[in-house]
């Protein structure tokens, strides 16, 4: 049996890595891959449909438009055939509507979106992709946020089994 500083320091030990250890274990749950999950499905990091949608962006009424300029519709018909709604999303999320933007044509921004380890915590933006600033001023830096259903999933699928697997490694059951 151990002393009280015995229980103190095990205590310190097992406080002291834990945060390190959840943070390790949500990078290496691919924040980036559950992020890009939910804009596939047209959803932000609130859970909400992107907006604007198709029909009341102001893009598609501006000569920056290009042949898509006062074709709204016509947009989002053709975004329906090469970008369909995915159906099966590990988040649950339902298909996202005809008119929901999901910010992929080929793939370039949703590939940019990276996570870092900073000292504050998880770091979510895009790196490498010129349109990003449009993207996130359009959007709002809500696009890399994780909805209460990516929360949901990673507490569950990912974080519970790793704090159970932490607080074993202590001797510590829990249920």
């Amino acid at each position: 049996m151990g002393t009280i500083f015995d229980v103190q320091k095990s205590l310190n030990e097992i406080s002291s890595g834990f945060g390190n250890m959840v943070l390790n274990e949500v990078l290496r749950a691919d924040v980036p891959e559950i992020i890009r999950e939910q804009l596939y499905a047209g959803k932000n990091g609130r859970g909400k449909n992107l907006r604007p949608t198709y029909d009341n962006d102001p893009f598609f009424k501006s000569a920056e438009a290009g042949p898509w300029r006062n074709r709204a519709k016509a947009y989002k018909n053709w975004k329906m055939k090469v970008q369909p709604p995915k159906i099966g999303s590990f988040l649950g999320f339902a298909p996202r509507s005809a008119e929901t933007p999901n910010l992929i044509i080929k793939g370039n921004f949703h590939d940019s979106i990276f996570a870092i380890k900073t000292a504050d915590g998880i770091n979510v933006g895009s790196e490498g992709f010129s349109q990003s600033g449009d993207i996130e001023q359009k959007y709002g830096q809500v696009i890399y946020g994780l909805s209460p259903q990516a929360k949901r999933y990673l507490a569950e699928h990912k974080l519970k089994p790793a704090v159970n697997a932490y607080f074993k490694k202590y001797g510590l059951i829990l249920k």
